[in-house]
């Protein structure tokens, strides 16, 4: 399912992005605003799978999680 609204807001993304750049020893990098709502979108898919992946383990071992 395809949402338009975005469930992270753009200045932490950024942030975090600026992080990671610096942590790997670079800063000069400059990216395209598309570049940068794909990369958002692919973490946020993959932090949906990863909470629907531990739903159902959840549901297999019979956990309820509130």
């Amino acid at each position: 399912m395809k949402s338009q609204l975005s469930s992270h807001p753009k200045l932490p993304f950024h942030a975090h992005r600026q992080g990671v750049l610096q942590g790997l020893g670079r800063s000069d990098f400059r990216f395209r605003c598309s570049l940068l709502g794909s990369f958002k979108r692919a973490a946020e898919a993959y932090l949906v799978g990863l909470f629907e992946d531990t739903n159902l383990c959840a549901i297999h071992t019979k956990r309820v999680t509130s």
